[in-house]
């Protein structure tokens, strides 16, 4: 089953061109001190998830995204050991603060799939700081992407849907309520984050190894500081009247 249009464009991946060295000038030192050299960062390749691939005013990662995170599998072998860092990005239409918030739970919520962080999606279920809640039909697209077919994905619970839930629940040894609740979904969402990205990535796989606790270095939301499309002034006017 698709939840997206794959004919559309939900991602690139691509290396950049090799940049060619800065020539490194230092002085003589008539005393005691010391130069210091420090080597710049140098972006070798970037990959981007499309905002199709996520569900509406959400952080959501929809199933169809598992062909970019594909790309981005066989990106990392023609750059092995280099290091990743995360930027979420927001048109720039309506709140800033909102859009911050939302880019930046974007930017989190991929991070957590590349390190099967399942607690960081536990709360989007429940307290979201950005963006809507998830649901049902979150529940019944992650079932669904991991063989348990819900016959759908419209947040209406049906007798398929709860026959999906009782499925999963037994293949986890859980009670067999058909109740998609927090126990369902503490198993749900690893099985999913492996479905679209099989082997997690460790700390020491991005920019700044995991240092600060807020992801610093690590993945960041830039809103419209930093936004992917840039509208014109007419675009801008009528978007939010179209929303």
């Amino acid at each position: 089953m698709s939840y997206g249009d794959k004919k559309l464009n939900g991602g690139h991946a691509a290396s950049h061109p090799p940049v060619e060295p800065f020539p490194i000038f230092v002085s003589p030192a008539t005393g005691g001190e010391k130069n210091v050299i420090g080597e710049d960062l140098v972006t070798v390749a970037c990959w981007k998830l499309s905002d199709i691939r996520f569900e509406f005013d959400s952080c959501f990662v929809n199933p169809d995204s598992k062909a970019e995170f594909e790309e981005l599998e066989a990106l990392r072998k023609v750059h092995a050991g280099c290091p990743l860092s995360i930027f979420g990005h927001a048109d720039p239409t309506g709140d800033e603060n909102y859009n911050k918030d939302l880019s930046g739970r974007r930017a989190e919520a991929i991070h957590a799939i590349l390190t099967h962080n399942a607690a960081a999606w536990l709360k989007f279920y429940t307290s979201p700081p950005a963006g809507k809640t998830w649901g049902l039909r979150e529940t019944q697209m992650m079932l669904t992407a991991v063989g348990f077919d819900t016959g759908g994905a419209t947040g209406v619970p049906t007798a398929t849907s709860t026959g999906a839930v009782k499925a999963f629940q037994l293949s986890k040894g859980l009670k067999d309520d058909g109740d998609p609740g927090p126990k369902t979904r503490e198993a749900l969402i690893p099985a999913y984050m492996a479905f679209l990205w099989p082997t997690p990535l460790q700390k020491s796989d991005f920019l700044a190894g995991g240092a600060d606790a807020g992801g610093k270095g690590d993945m960041q939301g830039c809103s419209e500081f930093n936004p992917v499309m840039i509208f014109s002034a007419s675009e801008a006017a009528t978007l939010p009247k179209a929303q």
